[in-house]
């Protein structure tokens, strides 16, 4: 017992928050480029004390926010580190790895690839009961559908986003819901 406490105690210091989801960054008030640099730190924090339970989370949330503010290869680095670290059965994580390849691919101009991933993302959450996460892939998925740039996809864009909008009011998460109804009004895209 003596030792999971102050292995506890140590994950504790090396990270004064829980990873970063876009919602908790938000909540939290971080600029994306502060949620980038404090992901990495913890990141870095959590390889130093061998804990790869929560880096697999925390590298494919740092994966996103990276790709927030165009750092690409970064974003890469980091989520081929949830990858290795994460357990094919911890669904956050797994989801995150296609979020965030989905991304990628759509940044490099393979749309159905990147639709694909974030199709197959949001059908694994969805086997779950985390509706903030489940709402989180929804609107990942209507960024990419959005920048397809054709009639269909963005009513499939908006459908997505009015989803993620309900399921932030279920779980009484109100950042979120706003956000996703301020992403409506506006016609904005998500990512």
């Amino acid at each position: 017992m003596r030792r999971g406490s102050s292995k506890r105690r140590r994950l504790e210091k090396c990270c004064s928050a829980p990873p970063l989801s876009s919602s908790c960054v938000t909540q939290r008030g971080l600029s994306a480029e502060a949620a980038a640099r404090e992901g990495i730190t913890c990141c870095r924090a959590l390889e130093a004390i061998g804990e790869r339970g929560w880096l697999s989370t925390a590298a494919g949330q740092t994966a996103h926010a990276l790709l927030d503010v165009g750092r690409d290869d970064e974003a890469e680095h980091w989520i081929r580190v949830a990858d290795a670290a994460g357990s094919p059965d911890d669904v956050i994580t797994q989801v995150l790895i296609l979020e965030v390849r989905a991304r990628l691919c759509s940044r490099r101009g393979d749309q159905a690839e990147a639709e694909a991933l974030a199709s197959a993302a949001v059908v694994l959450v969805e086997q779950t009961d985390m509706l903030e996460a489940v709402a989180d892939s929804k609107l990942n998925l209507a960024g990419l559908l959005k920048s397809a740039g054709n009639e269909a996809e963005a009513i499939d864009a908006i459908e997505a986003i009015e989803e993620a909008a309900e399921l932030y009011e279920r779980k009484r998460h109100l950042v979120g819901a706003a956000r996703a109804r301020s992403l409506l009004e506006s016609g904005r895209s998500p990512a």
